[in-house]
């Protein structure tokens, strides 16, 4: 038992996803962009806002939810090391929410300095650049993952 988690320890791709969900954990805990105006700074967070009362937003809680649910998939391709078919689509669908994360967290960043009013400047966050960090990350982990399919099958039909 001990020696198939040790397998999958060695294996590059754990290291991949592992980086990858690490950077949504950072993520997660980091704002997303920092609106500021002459008196005032409002922040944008994975499931909070610091928007005054009555700011008509709908909250940041779906880019807090995707995260939480690629994080979770990630953590499941993990330790799918011995179904590696399923594993690459685990892979592959966490990608993908990935590229929505993006999208959703300029989405959200726009409806907020809309709902705030021209007086206030946007400032993006170093964490942007980490869904599409944890995308390439998850990519390399499908290719490195595909590889050592390719090599199982190759090995299969020496016998």
């Amino acid at each position: 038992m001990a020696a198939n988690y040790a397998d999958m320890l060695q294996r590059i791709q754990s290291v991949y996803l592992a980086v990858a969900a690490i950077s949504g954990i950072v993520a997660l805990m980091n704002p997303v962009a920092i609106f500021l105006n002459n008196d005032q700074a409002v922040t944008l967070g994975a499931f909070t806002h610091t928007a005054p009362e009555g700011t008509d937003f709908i909250g940041a809680w779906p880019l807090g939810v995707l995260w939480v649910i690629v994080i979770a998939g990630l953590g499941a391709t993990i330790l799918q090391y011995k179904n590696r078919p399923f594993q690459m689509k685990l892979a592959m669908g966490s990608a993908i929410l990935l590229v929505v994360i993006s999208g959703i967290q300029f989405l959200l960043a726009y409806m907020l300095g809309t709902a705030l009013g021209d007086s206030f400047s946007t400032n993006y966050g170093w964490v942007v650049i980490l869904p599409f960090v944890a995308t390439v990350l998850v990519v390399m982990a499908k290719v490195a993952v595909k590889k050592d399919e390719n090599l199982v099958k190759s090995v299969d039909r020496l016998r």
